[in-house]
């Protein structure tokens, strides 16, 4: 009996634990990128509500594909209120990913509005990337016939103030985390 109550007070206090924001890892800095519509994006367009940012491109073989399905599936549990969180989606081969291809690519994906898929110039790509979000991008790397580039799978979770507030896996056990982050904004 003692060990069930034990265990109901841990899951109480987990439960509770999990609604309190998490908090705050850094600041956004000023960035200059360009969405899917070829319209200018920086941080006052994402200020005032949260937003879940991830790094991609559109030839990737390997994690990309995954990433963009785990964006999809995680504003399917958001249910309604993901129309209150932004997605964000910036390419790291803004060579080849100009804003009609990165259209292209969300309209290919059922993108919603609310979803952001972003591109610029390779350099402030990168300090976007790196010193923005504080994640790692490479250089392209080739892999036989094709390339890839190495660069976060996971996601970052940002209030609506432009903090970072977290870094989640791309597997279910991080969806659920970041699912769980997510509303604790809201």
């Amino acid at each position: 009996m003692r060990a069930v109550a034990i265990a109901v007070a841990v899951l109480a206090f987990a439960g509770c634990a999990s609604k309190e924001p998490p908090p705050v890892l850094g600041e956004l800095p000023a960035f200059s990128l360009v969405d899917q519509e070829g319209r200018p994006v920086g941080p006052e367009v994402l200020r005032g509500e949260p937003f879940v940012a991830n790094f991609i491109f559109t030839r990737c073989v390997s994690a990309c594909p995954l990433l963009t399905s785990q964006m999809q599936n995680l504003q399917k549990r958001l249910g309604a209120d993901a129309e209150r969180v932004k997605m964000v989606s910036i390419s790291v081969d803004p060579e080849h990913d100009t804003p009609d291809v990165l259209k292209a690519y969300a309209e290919e994906r059922g993108a919603t509005r609310r979803w952001l898929y972003l591109t610029g110039e390779l350099d402030e790509i990168k300090r976007a990337v790196e010193k923005g979000f504080r994640v790692r991008m490479g250089e392209r790397v080739p892999l036989g016939d094709a390339f890839d580039i190495l660069h976060a799978t996971h996601f970052v979770l940002v209030d609506g103030e432009l903090r970072i507030r977290g870094y989640f896996r791309n597997d279910a056990e991080g969806l659920e985390e970041l699912e769980q982050a997510v509303r604790a904004l809201l």
